[in-house]
């Protein structure tokens, strides 16, 4: 009968300890994550969340990508610098900063007029997709090979240890345009090596586009790009969480503190682009940021 007394009196306090934990979390500083609401520092509104409110407290890291552990957490952007010059989407530069120890290569890819994906980052002043013809008829920059999606493909397969991150461009695409260019990637891996697939990281620019890619083909690997999103921090924070998209990449002047603490608090890996000075990626990465994207800088200049 007595210790019948002591749990009945046990559970008769402790509602009332919990109540008092919940009001005393609830003293917190602006700029963070509570209760599902984001606190504006200086504001008096809150921006509703619907996200765990303790993150303050840090998750168990979800499964890292293999990809964000090679090459120093370094991504060669746009296929890497060759021989001075930057953004080429070539294979040569690919194969240059290969064998100077990338081993993750950030590709801009556009259809030509005729169907075809390549690598450029736009097609110029006037946006008119050449044929394909057109596109190899000129060497990039005077020495370069223009290059296919499919060339690349090879070159993963022929090379285990290496990722392709894809940027596609896709937020100023329509639907069917979306849908177009990702069934050609679809094909063209499933004809090359379907294998490779697993090694591709395909960059989203939105929620919509995140959701009719996976119509096509559910890739293992994705990454969430804020540059042309019109998320909020909070629903960016919504979004990889619910579809547990591991990796999130921006521009340093996207990366204030509280985002990128709310960011690391889920388990995200943080990248930035594009970063060329080394002082500066060490800076950031002090601050959390896990890798970044660059033109220039090399894995062996972050070996210990």
């Amino acid at each position: 009968m007595r210790t019948f007394c002591v749990l009945l009196c046990i559970m008769l306090i402790l509602p009332g300890c919990a109540a008092n934990a919940v009001e005393a979390s609830a003293v917190v500083q602006p700029g963070r994550y509570v209760n599902n609401a984001y606190l504006n520092a200086g504001a008096d509104q809150t921006e509703a969340i619907v996200i765990p409110a303790a993150l303050a407290v840090t998750e168990t890291p979800r499964n890292a990508p293999a990809w964000t552990e090679a090459a120093n957490r370094l991504v060669a952007h746009a296929g890497g610098n060759i021989n001075g010059v930057q953004g080429t989407d070539t294979i040569e530069a690919v194969m240059v900063n290969y064998n100077l120890g990338h081993r993750v290569f950030e590709l801009d890819f556009n259809l030509t007029s005729d169907n075809v994906l390549v690598g450029v980052h736009d097609w110029g002043a006037k946006n008119k997709a050449p044929t394909l013809q057109e596109f190899t008829s000129n060497k990039i920059g005077g020495w370069y090979t223009p290059s296919t999606y499919e060339m690349f493909i090879r070159f993963l397969s022929s090379h285990k240890d290496t990722y392709m991150v894809t940027d596609t461009k896709s937020y100023d695409l329509t639907d069917a345009q979306i849908t177009k260019q990702f069934q050609i990637m679809y094909d063209i891996t499933r004809k090359v090596d379907p294998a490779a697939r697993d090694r591709i990281v395909i960059q989203v620019y939105n929620q919509h586009m995140y959701y009719l890619i996976n119509k096509i083909y559910k890739y293992p690997n994705i990454l969430y790009t804020l540059y042309e999103t019109p998320d909020t921090e909070a629903q960016v924070l919504d979004f990889v969480k619910r579809e547990r998209i591991p990796v999130v990449v921006m521009p340093p002047e996207r990366a204030n503190q509280p985002f990128s603490d709310n960011l690391l608090a889920l388990g995200e890996r943080v990248y930035l682009h594009t970063l060329n000075d080394y002082k500066e990626v060490k800076q950031w990465q002090a601050k959390g940021v896990w890798g970044v994207y660059t033109d220039s800088l090399v894995p062996g200049q972050f070996n210990k």
